[in-house]
């Protein structure tokens, strides 16, 4: 297993823009949405927000993996207020390790979606969500854990609202072919009016998009905004060069029975678009692998070329650690070299089997080679778990559907699920011995880490919903 370093962090209160800065290493800072007018009954309202890690060491760095932990009750979440990622480079924290060279940065997209006016917003005070990042320096194994806190409240509407995405792409220098062409501006309609849009202005910065038109939800032209009702001011996108690109509109818009009423509002779609130059990619969908003792399963594996190049994969492989798993490259792509184009996706799938059961985090890696016979290892941690009856590993145990683990604890429990059926955890309660609430959290995704360095030795309660059920577990703490 990896070890992980907690870096202590002080006290943050709800303010915009808090720096946390962490000596010779990474700079981030916690999101405060502010204040954000809800939608309509046809979509909620969105404000997005850029999220910028950037890395001050004088080494690269590698954040592997982030996990989530909403603190709001489930039930705001699933009525449309929540806290969260658009897509864009985020997809590659769960899907590979995201690297930050020296003196560069990374962006993404946080966004805030606002439905309804919840109790919490109600109330003046804001949904909260705390972000654990993990990261390592690139000749190191040693990981590090830092966090960063987004705030939102909903507020009431004033009328007309509008939003439009932001997006950021990490591409290949010929890759523009893979980003989406669809980048708009939406207007909603939150007043009691049927109205009608009476002119845009439209402005943009950069080369790579160009104005269209406003059309409805079904892509019709069309000016005519009714009670509840949308519109999208829609951009063509147009690759011309890496850069950022805005598309800026304001709409003006009367009501359609001439009472003189009369609402404006203003928002814009951002593409952010830098090159990534890397000597091959590894990307995988899901890098957990759970299965059943004896029975075998498919890993589907994604490689990736950039740097304008072709490149030959020499080999792939799962690194040794004694345990008797056994794999294969499947036909008809089990031959190597694999030439992988410049510009192009080469898909691999690889077969694993197990007689024993076990719980293993390991490597799996592929060497690269360009065409000046440079050689290139690049691999993504995987967890590798064999369900068996008689369990695992007396510090890693499986309690399905969820894998615990270590046991005791010192510093963190971390909790996966090892169920298809649980696509996120609902809500964790960790409670002392006299019935104390010691951590409360949840997870839009199958993992979640709790931090228990400040708790005292002993025996604590952990309870985990998900999917509407309970389950309870006994968890030792030992510092």
């Amino acid at each position: 297993m990896f070890r992980i370093a907690r870096l202590f962090l002080p006290i943050l209160c709800i303010c915009i823009m808090t720096v946390s800065i962490y000596a010779n290493s990474i700079i981030f800072h916690d999101i405060d949405f502010g204040d954000v007018p809800v939608g309509n009954d046809s979509i909620p309202n969105i404000k997005m927000l850029s999220f910028i890690i950037t890395n001050i060491s004088d080494k690269r760095v590698l954040i592997e993996h982030m996990v989530e932990s909403d603190h709001y009750p489930h039930e705001i979440a699933i009525k449309g207020n929540k806290i969260g990622f658009s897509p864009g480079p985020i997809l590659r924290y769960f899907n590979g390790p995201l690297e930050i060279g020296v003196n560069s940065e990374v962006r993404m997209n946080a966004y805030y979606q606002s439905n309804f006016l919840d109790d919490i917003s109600l109330s003046g005070s804001k949904l909260g969500k705390t972000v654990y990042i993990y990261y390592r320096f690139e000749d190191e194994e040693f990981y590090y854990e830092d966090s960063v806190k987004f705030y939102a409240r909903s507020v009431p509407s004033n009328g007309i609202e509008s939003f439009g995405f932001k997006y950021s792409f990490y591409a290949c220098e010929n890759d523009s072919k893979f980003i989406s062409d669809d980048f708009s501006v939406t207007v909603l309609n939150t007043s009691e009016y049927d109205l009608k849009i009476d002119s845009v202005q439209v402005s943009i910065e950069g080369k790579n998009i160009k104005e269209n038109n406003l059309t409805d939800k079904y892509g019709n032209i069309s000016n005519l905004l009714p009670i509840n009702g949308l519109l999208r001011y829609k951009f063509d996108y147009n690759f011309m060069n890496f850069e950022k690109s805005v598309g800026r509109v304001k709409f003006f818009s009367s009501d359609v029975a001439g009472l003189g009423k009369t609402f404006t509002t203003i928002d814009s779609t951002i593409v952010h678009l830098d090159v990534s130059q890397s000597d091959g990619k590894l990307y995988l969908v899901n890098r957990r692998i759970t299965f059943n003792q004896g029975e075998k399963v498919n890993i589907p594996l994604r490689l990736l070329s950039c740097n304008n190049q072709d490149y030959f994969v020499d080999t792939i492989y799962i690194s040794e650690d004694g345990l008797p798993e056994s794999y294969r490259i499947l036909p008809p792509n089990d031959k190597f070299p694999i030439r992988i184009n410049s510009d192009s996706i080469y898909y691999v799938d690889i077969e694993i089997d197990s007689d024993i059961s076990f719980v293993r985090e390991k490597k799996l890696c592929a060497i690269f080679r360009n065409s000046n016979g440079d050689l290139y290892e690049r691999c993504l941690d995987i967890l590798i778990a064999v369900l068996s009856p008689s369990g695992v590993n007396e510090n890693e145990i499986i309690d399905k559907p969820f894998l615990i683990y270590p046991r005791p604890a010192s510093d963190v429990i971390r909790i996966k699920s090892l169920s298809e059926r649980i696509q996120q955890i609902d809500l964790v309660q960790l409670y002392d011995l006299f019935g104390n609430i010691v951590f409360r959290g949840n997870s839009e995704f199958t993992e979640l880490s709790i931090p228990v360095n400040n708790l005292s030795n002993g025996m604590y309660f952990l309870q985990i919903i998900a999917q509407g059920q309970a389950y309870n577990f006994k968890i030792p703490i030992n510092r």
